[in-house]
């Protein structure tokens, strides 16, 4: 395997992952996952899961009141004498009644249950987790099975007796996503770490959390504000520009700032850095997006001094360099390691902005 297809480890991805969702394991968690050795993300998800559902077996499944309805030959809850009407239930001495039940049956669970059932049918998911996904469905008999879709994500709701569910709700939803048909018209997995379009946005998502949970909120603000065009006062058709959402902004009170470009790729980050006598070059397009950021930078609304930063996944070699364009603008180019351990990552990125904001 040459340098450049050298993988993330297993656990880096998921580290990533999980400051994209705003949410961390515990650390006895990740130290016990992190012993063992994974042939894939999905293994690495699909492990992860089992030891969580394990615990939430222990713990007990959380019950809602769910609305029920049929036909039954003793009421129960409300009558609905519409549908009664309707369907003739009572030639068979029955009323269509509507009643709550306190269940188990719920979007969790069902969710889950759809999930473990998807990693089972996964061909390269490692059969002793597999063993392990088919004992814990002996749990879910009796429950049904529901996909994470937005919309079914959208309604779940959270507070203190059943946060523990974020996380693996969070991994289904992940796994769910990364479902594509193939040409049988059946359902595989996409190979995570080569989609750059995903993985951008994980990056992306990583970052802004990870600097939103490290930095100290009493030096630092993190945010990712729109910038407006400066457009001279005559011109009516703003709405053809496109936005200026920014990825990453970083206030460090009371008046430095600091704009970042998460810019994650596979394969072709190397080739944005081409030596060309003895220069290294920038993929134009990053370079001419994050120019149009300071330059349009509005030094009334945001009073202080601003630099720009663009972060890269390193690829070949370590890059670190400051450019100094007219008009005072300064941006700095730089690398993260992602193959390194997690520790050293984090004082890379943190680093980067204490030493140049």
């Amino acid at each position: 395997m040459s340098k450049q297809e050298k993988k993330i480890p297993i656990q880096n991805i998921f580290y990533m992952l999980c400051y994209s969702w705003n949410i961390l394991p515990e650390k006895s968690e990740t130290t016990t996952v992190g012993s063992e050795d994974f042939q894939n993300i999905y293994d690495f998800l699909g492990h992860f899961l089992t030891v969580k559902v394990n615990k939430l077996i222990k713990r007990g499944f959380s019950k809602e009141y769910s609305e029920f309805a049929e036909s039954r030959h003793s009421i129960r809850g409300r009558i609905d004498v519409n549908t009664s009407i309707r369907q003739q239930t009572m030639t068979h001495r029955k009323l269509f009644c509507v009643f709550d039940e306190f269940t188990s049956d719920i979007h969790f669970h069902q969710i889950i249950k759809y999930t473990l059932l998807r990693l089972l049918r996964y061909q390269k998911l490692t059969e002793s987790i597999k063993d392990e996904i088919r004992k814990l469905l002996t749990y879910f008999s009796g429950i049904e099975e529901t996909a994470p879709t937005k919309q079914i994500i959208s309604c779940l709701r959270y507070d203190r007796n059943n946060r523990h569910y974020l996380l693996i709700m969070n991994i289904c939803e992940f796994i769910y996503q990364s479902l594509i048909g193939n040409e049988d018209g059946e359902k595989e997995f996409i190979d995570v770490e080569r989609d750059d379009r995903k993985m951008a946005r994980v990056f992306e998502e990583f970052l802004r959390n990870f600097y939103k949970y490290h930095l100290p909120e009493k030096d630092y603000r993190v945010s990712s504000p729109k910038i407006s065009w400066k457009l001279d006062s005559a011109y009516e058709k703003s709405y053809l520009l496109p936005d200026m959402r920014t990825d990453i902004v970083i206030k460090q009170r009371p008046s430095n700032w600091l704009v970042i470009d998460a810019k994650y790729y596979s394969k072709t980050l190397a080739e944005s850095y081409r030596t060309d006598g003895g220069n290294k070059r920038v993929h134009t397009g990053n370079l001419y997006q994050m120019f149009a950021y300071l330059s349009n930078w509005d030094a009334q609304k945001y009073s202080g001094s601003v630099k720009g930063m663009l972060i890269y996944p390193q690829v070949f070699q370590d890059v670190d360099e400051t450019m100094y364009l007219e008009g005072g603008k300064t941006i700095r180019v730089c690398t993260v390691n992602l193959n390194a351990d997690w520790k050293e990552i984090e004082s890379t990125l943190l680093r980067y902005v204490e030493e140049y904001i």
